[in-house]
């Protein structure tokens, strides 16, 4: 997210590949969401797994926001899903590891709001740090 004083509604621009350089401003919500699933799924067609550390990357911009970086991966979960291979929960693992390093960044983990928290499983993620 960036703080941008001229813009007065939100815009999104999605990164080029493989360029540091911006698109075109992008605002229908359902139009990015469609960009970034056919990034993704691009992304995990050409490396060919059910992950990739590759990322996404959309720039928000708006006068009323902050600047701040928001890395959304893939969910932690305990066993592969049907169809993925077994080591998924371990490259998941893998991936997270340096995203996570850094000293000055804030872990949140999310988790479903359709989950009862009395029996959710707590994932350990001690060993990421």
């Amino acid at each position: 997210m960036v703080h941008d004083p001229s813009a007065l509604e939100p815009r999104c621009r999605f990164q080029e590949d493989d360029s540091e350089e911006y698109g075109s401003p992008v605002v229908s919500s359902s139009t990015i969401a469609d960009i970034i699933k056919s990034r993704s799924e691009a992304l995990l067609k050409e490396t060919k797994t059910s992950v990739s550390p590759k990322p996404v990357v959309m720039r928000a911009e708006f006068a009323h926001c902050p600047n701040l970086t928001i890395i959304d991966t893939p969910g932690f979960f305990l066993k592969e899903k049907k169809g993925e291979p077994e080591n998924t929960p371990q490259e998941i693992l893998s991936m997270m590891k340096p995203l996570t390093s850094p000293p000055h960044r804030i872990l949140l983990f999310l988790q479903q709001s359709s989950v009862e928290w009395c029996s959710s499983l707590c994932i350990r993620v001690e060993i990421l740090i």
